[in-house]
């Protein structure tokens, strides 16, 4: 492979997984669109923004998962809820991993987009 992005894409495999374990699990599926990168030839500008990109799913990330882990301690503190407070954190965590994911390949859609206009533009003057 070219491109080491790529190698993400075998994180889809987990989603089998969900046939037989957490339905949860079915959020790896998306992980396969990753392969589309294998034939990309990354130079610096597809680097830079790939880490635009995993910058701002990162900070979409982090107040979320900090919201989740407030709202399940606070359940876990409550004798009548500390039983809903695992389900709870597992699934707001494979929610907002799922978010997060879908943010970074549209974000890098969207940069890969403009970068093929900014060239057809430049072909076509």
């Amino acid at each position: 492979m070219k491109n080491k992005l790529a190698y993400l894409g075998f994180l889809g495999l987990l989603g089998f997984a969900g046939f037989f374990a957490t339905p949860l699990l079915f959020s790896f599926f998306a992980s396969f669109i990753f392969f589309q990168y294998i034939k990309t030839v990354p130079d610096e500008l597809f680097w830079q923004n790939v880490r635009i990109c995993a910058t701002r799913s990162f900070f979409i990330f982090l107040v979320p998962s900090h919201i989740i882990l407030v709202i399940a301690l606070l359940l876990a503190a409550d004798d009548n809820f500390y039983r809903y407070a695992s389900a709870f954190a597992i699934g707001g965590f494979a929610l907002t991993l799922g978010v997060c994911d879908f943010i970074f390949c549209a974000s890098l859609s969207r940069l890969e987009a403009k970068e093929r206009q900014s060239i057809n533009d430049e072909d076509d003057s």
